[in-house]
C-alpha cells in the first residue's frame, strides 16, 4: 500500500511540477528497495532524489540521501562507496548540528564495519550511535542498535556481553513496539 501511494505521489507532484514532493516521493519508494534489499532499484530513485534536494539547496535532505546512497552501497557490497558517502553524510550533519540523523548514520557505519570485518570500529560507531540515540531519545533506532551491538559481540565470542545487549534488545523494542527488531 505505501509503495502505491508513493507513486501516486510522485504522479500528482510531478503534475504539480513540485519539486520537493517528487523528491520525497522518491526517497519513499527508494526506502522500500533498500528494506527488501534491492539496492539497484533505489539507486537510480535516490540519484533523482539528490538532483532535486542540490537544486534547492537543502543540506539536511541531501545528508539523508548520503546517508540512504551509503545503505545502497553497503547492500551492494560496494563497501568504500558506501563509507564515502557515510563521510560525507556525516560533514553535511555535524555543520547542521542534527544529533539524531547522526545517530542513524553511526548505526549504518556501524553496519559497514561490521560487513567489512572491522569489528573494532564497527563496535565504535555503534557505541556511539546509541550514546546518540539514548541522549536524543531516539526510542526506534535504540533497540536495533542494541541488537547489533549484541550479534557483534556474539560473533567476537564474548557471549556475556552479548546476552545482555540482546536482553537490552528486546525490551528496548518491546517498549518502543518495534516487533520488526525483536
Amino acid at each position: 500500500q505505501a509503495f502505491r501511494l508513493s507513486q501516486q505521489a510522485t504522479a500528482l507532484s510531478n503534475n504539480l511540477r513540485y519539486k520537493p514532493g517528487i523528491a520525497l516521493a522518491s526517497r519513499s519508494i527508494s526506502n522500500y528497495y533498500i528494506v527488501k534489499r534491492v539496492p539497484q532499484k533505489a539507486l537510480p530513485l535516490l540519484q533523482q532524489e539528490m538532483a532535486y534536494w542540490q537544486q534547492l539547496q537543502r543540506p539536511a535532505e541531501i545528508a539523508t540521501v548520503y546517508t540512504a546512497l551509503g545503505q545502497c552501497f553497503l547492500l551492494a557490497n560496494r563497501f568504500e562507496e558506501s563509507a564515502t558517502y557515510f563521510k560525507k553524510s556525516e560533514e553535511l550533519l555535524l555543520k547542521l548540528r542534527n544529533t539524531r540523523a547522526l545517530g542513524t548514520l553511526y548505526h549504518n557505519a556501524g553496519s559497514l564495519y561490521t560487513e567489512k570485518g572491522d569489528n573494532d570500529l564497527a563496535i565504535e560507531y555503534l557505541i556511539k550511535s546509541l550514546g546518540i540515540q539514548e541522549t536524543t531519545g531516539d526510542t526506534k533506532m535504540i533497540g536495533a542498535t542494541q541488537s547489533n551491538i549484541g550479534r557483534l559481540l556474539y560473533q567476537t565470542k564474548n557471549y556475556p556481553k552479548a546476552i545482555e545487549y540482546f536482553l537490552l534488545s528486546i525490551q528496548s523494542n518491546t517498549k518502543a513496539q518495534d516487533w520488526r527488531n525483536l
